[in-house]
């Protein structure tokens, strides 16, 4: 019997078997049998490997096991793009003092997208618009890319950008958690974010943008969130809900391995942030529907409530050179959260954006858009003295042309 008379065989036994479990247990079971020897039939090689103890898939740069990635990439959740007409809805006002760029996330049309404020220019501008809701931006050390995390496939996973999200969105993570609220390393070689293990339980763990693969840091059960780099690189700054009544905020020593809890309390503390030379911290404090900004100077220990508007307000975020503090408020607006800033020194804070539009999630980075204009000018003006094109007119050389440096 040949090979092709074997399969046909083959094929007639099982429609038999196939029909005699469906008369016993349903016609359910007999379609998951005929599933079953039709891919066993039809593909033998893949029959085999999902046959073995562990299927796994090769990376670029390392191996990873079959549960950390999705077996085919689904297709993308497309949103409605924003319209001038949204995008105007955004209203910038003429901040005193103020440079550089301010990335935040807004939702527009019941999406998450992420714009930026050219402090400077005075302008917000679209960075990442879909596809899936796009949340808590925050800038690479250098000013020159983002992080982010984007639910486009279903889940929520990490994705890196250019600063102004014109070029490729790179996936980091590759789970079936969900995973957001990144931040950079102080090196830009890692990010810090939250896994999602469960409802109600959150760690922070590390990925390396080198190798694409990731680490647990915490398992402190509870939810643990918002990580932030400290300066050195050496600790990570994390809210937690595990000494409740009311957050706190605590710090993760990760040559130790150890936690050290610094804002605790009957009243929650969240979502702090340490300033440019890592002296002080700037954070979320309050009860029930009233919370204010607050600095903690680490050295004296003294906490200082620097707003006072009514309300809530969130997300501080330091200005680069560590005199101002960003923020949003609702502002007795029942969620619609604007942007704003306060020096320490000043009373008031300013307005920067209004919108009809909840605002959150920022993060502030010193390098300016003219800086990075003239700076990709400067590098096209090199590349044309390093390769120029020369056509002689002397006939002797013919079609020849010259490429080189002058």
């Amino acid at each position: 019997m040949n090979s092709s008379q074997r399969r046909h065989s083959e094929f007639a036994e099982t429609v038999r078997l196939v029909c005699m479990g469906a008369a016993l247990f349903g016609m359910q079971a007999s379609f998951f049998l005929i599933g079953a020897f039709l891919i066993g039939v039809s593909s033998p090689q893949e029959s085999h490997a999902q046959d073995s103890e562990e299927l796994i898939f090769q990376s670029p740069s390392e191996t990873i096991l079959e549960e950390s990635l999705p077996l085919a990439t689904p297709t993308p959740k497309m949103i409605p793009q924003i319209t001038e007409d949204e995008l105007k809805a955004f209203h910038v006002s003429n901040p005193s003092g103020l440079s550089g760029r301010i990335l935040f996330s807004a939702k527009v049309g019941d999406y998450w997208r992420i714009f930026l404020l050219d402090l400077d220019g005075r302008k917000v501008y679209p960075v990442i618009d879909g596809p899936g809701n796009n949340r808590y931006p925050s800038f690479s050390p250098d000013g020159l890319s983002i992080v982010f995390s984007s639910d486009r496939y279903t889940r929520s996973d990490i994705f890196t950008a250019p600063w102004d999200g014109k070029g490729e969105q790179k996936r980091v993570t590759f789970s079936k958690t969900k995973q957001d609220q990144p931040d950079y390393s102080p090196d830009g070689s890692e990010i810090v974010f939250v896994t999602e293990l469960s409802p109600g339980n959150s760690e922070i763990y590390i990925a390396s943008l080198e190798t694409n693969s990731s680490r647990a840091i915490t398992s402190l059960g509870e939810r643990n969130l918002a990580p932030k780099f400290s300066k050195n690189g050496k600790e990570i700054l994390y809210t937690t809900n595990r000494f409740w009544p009311g957050w706190d905020v605590c710090i993760w020593y990760l040559n130790q391995q150890t936690e050290r809890c610094i804002l605790t309390g009957r009243a929650s503390y969240s979502r702090a942030r340490w300033s440019p030379d890592g002296n002080q911290l700037a954070y979320s404090v309050g009860e029930a529907g009233e919370v204010d900004i607050a600095t903690l100077n680490r050295p004296t220990k003294q906490k200082s409530v620097i707003t006072s508007l009514p309300n809530r307000e969130y997300d501080p975020e330091w200005s680069p050179d560590g005199k101002q503090v960003a923020f949003v408020a609702d502002n007795d607006q029942k969620g619609n959260f604007n942007l704003f800033a306060i020096g320490l020194s000043q009373p008031r804070p300013q307005v920067l954006v209004e919108a009809r539009y909840p605002i959150r999630q920022i993060s502030w980075s010193k390098v300016t858009v003219q800086e990075i204009v003239d700076a990709r000018n400067k590098i096209e003006l090199e590349k044309q003295k390093t390769n120029v094109y020369l056509e002689p007119d002397d006939d002797e050389f013919g079609d020849m042309e010259y490429k080189g440096a002058l």
